[in-house]
């Protein structure tokens, strides 16, 4: 296991945040209620939501990554369903992450 140093993961987080907002438009969180493509692949159905994230989309707390919604009363869903997975992009569409779609476990919030 190699384990780095806490410099070097809010460098690599700082990294994130960066690419996330590279481009004229904000990052956005795109959730999905289909099965998850190989990852950069075509989502293969339309978003139940996208969420518009701020620029910068987040800050750095306690070695973390904490993204943070441009609308502070929520974004519109547009379809109904359960999310499966999401596809972060950047302001250019460039994707920025895929994953897993999950609820908050116990006493994660």
């Amino acid at each position: 296991m190699l384990a780095i140093s806490t410099a070097h993961n809010n460098a690599r987080l700082q990294g994130t945040i960066t690419f996330a907002d590279t481009g004229v438009l904000n990052s956005r969180i795109m959730l999905y209620a289909n099965t998850q493509p190989a990852p950069g692949a075509a989502p293969g159905d339309t978003p139940l939501v996208e969420i518009l994230l701020t620029k910068p989309c987040g800050s750095i707390v306690a070695n973390a990554l904490v993204l943070t919604q441009a609308l502070p009363g929520g974004d519109l869903i547009t379809a109904s369903g359960a999310a499966v997975w999401g596809r972060w992009v950047n302001g250019n569409d460039d994707i920025v992450a895929d994953g897993t779609a999950r609820p908050p476990a116990p006493g994660e919030g």
